[in-house]
């Protein structure tokens, strides 16, 4: 279980590494270019669109899938936090009932 959710944090994570802004741009010589820098100041252009060369995964299901992520992360500290909350309340119990004097010195006789 650990292992498949450590390999898709590292494909998500590499997946983000393949993208890329993409600017055209005119050249000196009048030619349309497309780069990944913006355009110098001497010439005119514009930002494109945002890419992405990860097959199959468009930016918005991207971003769709980021949210899902977060929420799911989101949940999973709630869960832990609402188990931590409860193991504390067991400890809580379990000391309340050992603090009675008679059963700490039955307890201690019998060793």
């Amino acid at each position: 279980m650990v292992r498949g959710i450590t390999t898709g944090v590292a494909l998500m994570l590499l997946a983000g590494l393949a993208e890329a802004q993409v600017y055209k741009c005119n050249g000196a010589d009048g030619r349309t270019v497309y780069q990944q820098q913006p355009c110098a100041e001497a010439t005119e252009g514009e930002a494109v669109r945002e890419i992405s060369i990860t097959p199959g995964m468009p930016a918005e299901q991207r971003q769709q899938l980021e949210a899902m992520q977060a929420a799911r992360a989101q949940q999973e500290s709630v869960d832990r936090q609402q188990r931590i909350t409860e193991s504390a309340e067991e400890l809580r119990t379990i000391r309340q009932e050992n603090a009675d004097p008679e059963k700490c010195q039955q307890a201690h006789n019998g060793l």
